[in-house]
C-alpha cells in the first residue's frame, strides 16, 4: 500500500543525477528545445511531480518526468507485457495535461541505453502491488500503469532516428 506521507524519501544517486542529465540533454537535441528542471530533491521539501520543462522559443512546449530503467533493455523478453510506471504518476500527468495542454511525457532510460518516450495520455493496463521492495519505502508499492512496447516511441537507439514531433505525441 502507498504511504502518502510528504515528503518522501530522496533515493536520487549520482549515476541516477547523471542518467537524467543524459536524458535531458538528448530530448533537447531530439526535439530542439531547452530543458529546465522543477525544483530540486531537497529531502525535507514536498519534490515537484515532474521533473522538468522543454521550452522552445520562450515557450513551455512540454513537461517531462525521466525515469531510469536499469534492470531491463528496451524491449525485454523478461517483460513481455510493456513498461510500468506509479499509476498515481500517471494520473497525475494527465491532471497536469487538463490544465496546461501541452504534452507531458515520460522519458525512459533503458540499460540497453535506449530512451523512449511514453505520453501520459497513451492506454495503459493496470497493475495491482506495482513497484519496488528493495528500498524499504512504504511509498514504492502502489498500483501500477503498465505500458504495452508499442506505446513507446525511441528517441535514441544505435542508430539515428527522424524526430517525432514533441508538439503531437502519440
Amino acid at each position: 500500500m502507498a504511504d502518502d506521507s510528504l515528503p518522501r524519501p530522496t533515493f536520487k544517486s549520482a549515476r541516477d543525477a547523471a542518467a537524467e542529465q543524459e536524458v535531458a540533454a538528448h530530448a533537447c537535441a531530439y526535439y530542439r528545445t531547452e530543458y529546465f528542471p522543477i525544483g530540486d530533491d531537497d529531502p525535507k521539501k514536498q519534490k515537484s511531480r515532474f521533473d522538468g520543462v522543454m521550452v522552445r522559443a520562450g515557450r513551455i512546449v512540454g513537461f517531462c518526468e525521466i525515469k531510469g530503467c536499469y534492470r531491463c533493455d528496451f524491449r525485454d523478453p523478461r517483460f513481455p507485457g510493456g513498461w510500468a510506471v506509479s499509476k498515481r504518476k500517471v494520473l497525475e500527468g494527465q491532471t497536469l495535461y487538463q490544465i496546461v495542454r501541452v504534452p507531458v511525457l515520460f522519458l525512459v532510460r533503458f540499460a540497453c541505453e535506449t530512451i523512449a518516450r511514453v505520453s501520459v495520455r497513451a492506454q495503459f493496463t493496470e497493475i495491482k502491488d506495482f513497484g519496488r521492495h528493495d528500498r524499504n519505502s512504504a511509498g514504492d508499492v502502489e498500483p501500477g500503469a503498465l505500458f504495452a512496447w508499442d506505446r513507446l516511441r525511441v528517441l535514441k537507439k544505435h542508430e539515428t532516428q527522424d524526430p517525432q514531433s514533441f508538439d503531437n505525441p502519440a
